[in-house]
């Protein structure tokens, strides 16, 4: 055995598996000599030929470790060789950054080029339809039928005549043709609408209300429902042969029609957007079409239309709600002018044998879209009454149809459990979607208006996406059968009918939460306003409500000045007589009227008691900070959000001002209140410096030491500060209306967070007040030696700070990054000259020349604060009077209080349009 060895003389390092050989006596690695012979055949260092067999294995041990590197022994070294892999580290993302640029630039050049083509394969799309439109136009006036691609020839169509039949002029051609392109042309630029509900929230549709027994129970079932356009009026019909008007707010049948003598098999609203009431249209198994419009005592019968001798399964609304098309089990479908009741033509084609089962117009409305029980969907030019295209492939009846909004797709669903989906500009199915065999039989397919989902109705209810065609949902536990749906508006949610006589509403969770709260919310405004002691001038109109967001309220500081300022800019304004002003506070131990009294004391503000109320919050002490000396930022932030929601469900007004900057509860306030909300940010919940701070690992009273001390902690808060500031970012930069900074540094800092471009608003500062009270006209400057001796005069009034400055020569403000500084402004146009930090508010907006002399003096430690202080108390009795005069200037002319009115006035304006 051997316990040392040499280094092997092929890799220099000590041998893991040594052998030796026999004829030279050197040691090698055995993986390394075996490569080596089986390439060359030869010894290594002696040249001599040699072979596997002349190795022989050596047993050592204890197995040789090979020595550390000397870049590795010591913390130093350590260091240098992270630094030197961070350095790599950098240099290898700065290389994937500008690879990144460039693919890109790539990109959009690509995309552009793309842009273009899709241009120019649009613009020969639209010559090609037009060229075949006036082909099929040249055709039927020389009397050949136009060929398609999706199915053979049809017979021609025979118009049937009728009693009162007139036909379709020329001016209703014209009527329609206008529509046609009034509707595609914004058809085309149209698109999906940015508040349109997600695809998660698809996933979470749940039902929130049941209207149970609509119909009677001899005869259950809700065969039909319709969704006027105000969403607040459903109409249902069943076989119970009524058709009930329900109002969903009011949660009651509102009208119940009676009428027709077999059940009814479809319903739908006129659509009109103006009206309490829409005209109502109904089609029976018994025949007829009825036409009910309101009246004094409820819906009446105006027009009942028999053109069909066999029952009518379908109707649909002509996108100029001027006409409409019913469909009959006697194989023909007719087209009725509203006004008049009348039929303008019957049309049956000799091919239909079984009847039709379903319609739909296509959304420019000169196409029709008909279904019929013989598996086919057939497809009608309206001003030719003719059979332009026929789409095979069901096999079993037809039972519902629908186009999509864009106009290209058409849905048709069939008994065969199929749903098949067809390109209206090539003429061919390009998708089938099959359902299980649990499905007993679809009866219901219909596109949301965005055309981006798709619902089937069936015994369960299921939703797709469009072009991916994903199954986003699957609801069960529906009514039996479901064989009517409807989609809200924005797909917020789903509306379905069917066997067991009840209509149920689908929704995600949110918005069962929002359309909870806001009706609610209604009810409270309406029971707490008059307990409120408001007296406005209203003439017997509701009052605007504007709720400024300021749990602090009765504190005193300069965020309170600026709420009461802006109450008081309110008050004195006639165009807003109308306006009540109502503050959330948690000043529970105060009332109205103590601090009132305060803000006259404090503020020499005089406030309006009639038009100002106090809502009071009893979770304040959730958001103060003291309760959470870990993730401080975090806990105030969520508590916020809580202490938002007591005060919206006592009150929710027409705008949320919130002048204290709880960012976090504006979400809240714009998803579930829907109002709108302005903010004024007094100082920014976190900055780039608090950033750079925890990054540079420097100690500081919210980065004590123990975080500093350790990488790992730091890189932790880092990762918290930037996750609190992109979710800051978020709630401040999405979901306010106006933004308004009172500095130049926290607007920076704002706009950086929250990708905004806010106002700057400068605090009001009485500047006018304290020019009038203290006068100073070329007083010595004091030289004698400073008394040692300090007072704290702490929320002084302002009276009793009128008499400090009065007496005062210098003003020292010593905060540093102060946001503003309206102790600063006092100072000065109270004729001190004025030392403050060079940082913030004071450094960018406040001690800058003015006029291009010198308003003050700008200090950053103990020693600059002494030299600024000696400069002052060496400075000639001219030069400290000009200094004076020149600072009061300077602030009477930018921080005065009617500058704050005007800027605050404009604003105002723009959130009560």
């Amino acid at each position: 055995e051997t316990n040392q060895l040499q280094f092997a003389p092929v890799s220099g390092e000590p041998p893991q598996e040594p052998v030796i050989s026999k004829k030279s006596g050197h040691v090698f690695e055995k993986d390394l000599i075996l490569k080596y012979i089986a390439a060359n055949g030869k010894d290594p260092v002696t040249g001599e030929e040699i072979t596997e067999e002349d190795l022989l294995e050596l047993k050592i041990g204890p197995k040789t470790v090979k020595p550390r590197p000397a870049t590795l022994t010591s913390i130093p070294s350590l260091l240098s060789t992270f630094q030197k892999e961070w350095d790599s580290l950098m240099l290898e993302t700065y290389t994937i950054k500008q690879q990144n640029q460039q693919l890109r630039q790539e990109l959009s050049h690509a995309l552009y080029m793309h842009d273009a083509a899709c241009r120019v394969i649009a613009r020969l799309i639209k010559e090609r339809d037009a060229a075949r439109e006036e082909l099929a136009n040249v055709q039927t006036h020389i009397g050949v039928s136009p060929l398609t691609d999706a199915a053979a020839p049809e017979p021609q169509p025979m118009e049937i005549e009728n009693e009162g039949a007139k036909g379709i002029s020329e001016k209703v051609i014209e009527k329609l043709d206008e529509t046609s392109k009034e509707l595609s042309k914004g058809r085309k630029k149209r698109k999906p609408p940015q508040n349109l509900t997600g695809l998660d929230e698809i996933r979470n549709f749940t039902q929130i209300f049941q209207i149970p027994s609509l119909h009677k129970t001899t005869r259950p079932g809700i065969n039909c429902l319709d969704l006027d356009t105000t969403e607040q009026f459903v109409l249902t019909g069943g076989n119970d042969k009524i058709v009930h008007v329900y109002h969903k707010e009011e949660n009651k049948v509102v009208d119940s029609l009676k009428g027709h003598t077999k059940k009814i098999t479809d319903v739908m609203w006129h659509g009109r957007e103006s009206g309490d009431l829409d005209i109502v249209f109904s089609a029976s198994a018994d025949k007829t079409v009825k036409i009910w419009r309101p009246s004094d005592n409820g819906y009446s019968e105006s027009k009942s239309i028999n053109v069909h001798t066999h029952e009518v399964t379908g109707i649909a609304m002509h996108a100029t709600r001027d006409y409409f098309v019913s469909v009959s089990l006697d194989s023909s479908w007719a087209f009725h002018d509203i006004e008049t009741g009348n039929n303008l033509i019957k049309v049956e084609s000799n091919d239909v044998q079984k009847g039709y089962s379903a319609v739909e117009f296509h959304p420019d409305g000169l196409i029709l879209g008909t279904g019929t029980k013989d598996s086919v969907v057939r497809i009608w030019d309206i001003k030719s009454q003719s059979n332009v295209a026929s789409f095979h492939g069901h096999s079993g009846r037809i039972t519902s149809l629908s186009f999509s909004e864009n106009g290209y797709h058409l849905v048709t669903a069939s008994e065969d459990n199929l749903v098949k989906l067809w390109d209206l500009r090539k003429l061919n199915n390009f998708k089938t979607i099959t359902l299980p065999d649990t499905v007993k039989s679809i009866n219901k397919v219909i596109w949301d208006f965005s055309g981006q989902y798709l619902a089937v109705g069936s015994t369960d209810l299921r939703i797709f996406q469009a072009k991916t065609w994903n199954e986003l949902a699957v609801i069960t536990g529906t009514p039996g059968e479901i064989f009517d749906l409807k989609f809200g508006g924005l797909a917020k949610f789903i509306m379905i009918g069917g066997s067991d006589r009840s209509l149920r509403v689908y929704v995600i969770d949110f918005y069962l939460i929002k359309r909870y709260f806001r009706e609610n919310a209604t009810k409270k405004r309406k029971s707490l306003l008059p307990r409120l002691s408001l007296k406005l001038d209203l003439d017997e109109k509701p009052p605007l409500i504007i709720g400024f967001f300021h749990p602090y309220c009765n504190a005193g500081g300069g965020g309170e000045r600026v709420l009461w300022t802006t109450i008081y800019n309110i008050q004195q304004q006639e165009r807003y007589k109308n306006v009540a002003c109502i503050v959330y506070t948690g000043d529970t131990d105060v009332t109205k009227s103590e601090i009132l009294d305060k803000v006259k004391l404090r503020f020499n503000i005089s406030l309006n008691p009639d038009a100002l109320a106090f809502v009071y919050l009893y979770k304040r002490h959730w958001i103060e900070d003291s309760r959470y000396p870990r993730f401080t930022l975090l806990c105030q932030s969520i508590a916020s959000i809580f202490l938002c929601w007591e005060a919206l469900t006592n009150l929710v007004p027409d705008i949320f001002f919130d002048t204290m900057g709880y960012a976090f509860t504006y979400p809240l306030v714009k998803l579930i209140g829907g109002i709108k909300v302005a903010a004024y940010v007094h100082y920014p919940t976190i900055s780039s410096d608090m950033l750079k701070k925890v990054q540079e690992r420097r100690p500081a009273f919210n980065n004590n030491q123990r975080i500093t001390s350790s990488i790992v902690f730091s890189y932790g808060k880092l990762i918290y500060y930037y996750a609190f500031a992109y979710l800051y970012g978020l709630s401040g930069g999405l979901f306010t209306d106006i933004v308004m900074v009172n500095s130049s540094w926290t607007k920076n800092h704002i706009d950086q967070i929250w990708r905004i471009d806010s106002r700057v608003v400068y605090p009001p500062c009485d500047t006018d007040e304290l020019v009038a009270r203290i006068k100073f006209e070329n007083e010595e400057l004091a030289r004698e030696r400073v008394v040692e001796n300090v007072l704290f005069e702490i929320n002084a009034p302002f009276s009793k700070l009128v008499d400090w400055l009065s007496c005062g020569l210098i003003g020292i403000h010593t905060m540093w990054n102060e946001h503003f500084g309206i102790g600063v402004v006092e100072y000065m146009a109270a004729g001190l000259i004025t030392i403050a930090h060079n940082s913030g508010g004071p450094k960018m907006d406040i001690v800058v020349d003015h006029n291009g002399s010198k308003t003050g003096f700008l200090a950053t430690d103990p020693q600059t604060y002494a030299d600024a202080l000696y400069t002052i108390f060496t400075l000639s009795q001219n030069e400290y009077n000009t200094i004076r005069v020149n600072a009061r200037n300077h602030v009477v002319n930018k921080f005065s209080v009617n500058m704050f009115d005007e800027n605050v006035s404009d604003l105002l304006r723009e959130l009560l349009v």
